[in-house]
């Protein structure tokens, strides 16, 4: 098979391979070329307002991170692997998120989410979680999923406990605070 054949067989393969579908959702591997779809609703200010020093500050500083992603994470830790998914609506493949998932050796997840401004409070973030959770159970067989969070999120907040996760750390930044659940 010719080099260029095996690479989008291989493009392929992971694609599907790491593709989660919900009830109304698709996530899917984030890949360079999300980057230009994407970066207009990842430069709403209300998106950030309590990570504002994470907001992508150009679609190439944003196309560089989502290469680096797909290219296998963005730790250099050993035995770590990084999942990230665009959450896309069944039908249109409106993006309306994103998740990730940081898998540590030690059967431990670190787990993050956000939902995009024109798009919050219908639920998404609540089914996207759910299924990554239940990915991390299911294929890498994670005993313990972390979310950390800014203690002003309400939202972030009431969306943990409301899946179960616990008050797990509240840390010595003011803001910082940890949820957990224990599969």
């Amino acid at each position: 098979m010719p080099q260029s054949l095996a690479w989008l067989w291989y493009a392929l393969i992971y694609m599907f391979d790491h593709r989660l579908v919900s009830a109304r959702l698709v996530l899917e591997p984030i890949r360079e070329g999300h980057a230009e779809i994407v970066f207009e609703r990842m430069s709403d200010a209300r998106l950030w307002q309590f990570f504002l020093h994470l907001r992508p500050s150009s679609v190439d500083d944003l196309r560089a991170l989502y290469r680096r992603w797909q290219a296998g994470g963005a730790s250099d830790a050993p035995g770590q692997v990084w999942e990230n998914w665009l959450c896309l609506l069944h039908g249109d493949l409106t993006a309306v998120g994103s998740t990730q998932a940081t898998i540590l050796p030690d059967g431990t997840a670190l787990i993050a989410y956000a939902t995009y401004t024109d798009f919050q409070r219908q639920g998404y973030a609540r089914e996207a979680v759910q299924c990554v959770v239940s990915h991390l159970e299911q294929q890498h067989s994670v005993r313990k999923i972390i979310a950390e969070m800014d203690r002003r999120n309400a939202a972030s907040i009431g969306l943990a406990r409301s899946l179960g996760f616990v008050l797990a750390r509240d840390g010595a930044d003011e803001n910082d605070i940890a949820y957990e659940l224990t599969t």
